[in-house]
């Protein structure tokens, strides 16, 4: 499981200036959003967090509990 992150809600700000700056022609804001954006994606690409390992013994008891199986 991915850990939580703030890189891609950033991201879709970023995207967000970057189609409205591509919609009304504002080259110079479009090109800053464009370099944020790969900026986005190479520091998401490096991060050493790999996430959370979930084993099949925490997922059938999980599942149990919640069907209430016994």
């Amino acid at each position: 499981m991915p850990n939580n992150s703030g890189v891609p809600f950033i991201m879709s700000c970023i995207f967000f200036v970057w189609g409205f700056a591509l919609v009304f022609s504002m080259w110079i804001i479009a090109i800053i959003a464009t370099i944020g954006i790969f900026a986005c994606m190479i520091h998401r690409s490096f991060e050493k967090d790999h996430g959370r390992y979930i084993s099949v013994e925490e997922i059938e008891e999980t599942e149990n509990k919640l069907r209430g199986a016994k």
